[in-house]
């Protein structure tokens, strides 16, 4: 048996579900042996690393979400203060912007605007989010892009589209890197570093604040296992 295994026995699933018989998503899971109930959000859980972390269950291909059951201790007691969210969020989003963003671009053949990017502030994440919907959306069904699409680009760049608007919510995240994965259909190759860039981004979280302090007593975990496995 895989160390992974003996922590959380069954296959990781995709998304939230409100019966065992649907499986469990990774924070799913901590819900579980830490209160004996499926939420994807468990109040023992950071916020921050909570979206990061569903969202890496989400987006990674079955094989390597599996891996992901050794975060499973980590996820637990992470939250913290007001100040270690903030930080939180702000390590997020500028990963977001100077790791994983570009590769979206670069995906799109859109390599020029990646320096345009990585001067964006972490706090206007939520601006990313049209461009690559954008590249997504008119790369996958008109082949003439991204030639066509330039000045549209450019000019929402210099109208300073970027320059304006307040700070993001941990939800921003979800939606930025649901997009980027969308990039990832136009250049399949280059999807493994997106891969490893979103599981680098759940470790460097959890690097902030606390992680895995409280952990969930063995038997009581047992117990939980064996009344998932029964409810399923």
């Amino acid at each position: 048996m895989e160390i992974t295994d003996s922590i959380w026995p069954f296959a990781l699933t995709v998304g939230a579900s409100e019966h065992p018989k649907d499986g469990a998503c990774l924070t799913s899971v901590v819900s579980w042996l830490v209160y004996g109930d499926l939420s994807d959000q468990p109040a023992c859980v950071s916020e921050v690393v909570a979206e990061v972390a569903r969202k890496a269950n989400d987006l990674l291909p079955d094989y390597r979400r599996q891996a992901l059951k050794s975060y499973i201790p980590r996820l637990i007691d992470t939250k913290d203060g007001d100040s270690t969210e903030r930080a939180r969020l702000h390590f997020v989003h500028r990963y977001i912007i100077e790791n994983l963003f570009p590769i979206g671009l670069a995906a799109a053949g859109l390599e020029f605007l990646i320096p345009v990017v990585r001067r964006v502030g972490p706090s206007h994440l939520n601006r990313l989010k049209p461009f690559v919907d954008e590249i997504v959306g008119q790369a996958l069904c008109d082949p003439r892009w991204p030639e066509e699409a330039m000045t549209v680009l450019q000019s929402r760049i210099e109208r300073g589209f970027w320059a304006h608007g307040g700070a993001a919510a941990p939800e921003t995240i979800g939606s930025v890197l649901e997009s980027i994965a969308l990039a990832m259909a136009l250049k399949p190759a280059m999807a493994s570093r997106f891969y490893d860039g979103l599981v680098g981004m759940l470790d460097g979280v959890l690097r902030i604040g606390r992680s895995g302090v409280c952990q969930i007593d063995h038997l009581i975990a047992e117990e939980r296992i064996q009344a998932f496995a029964e409810a399923a």
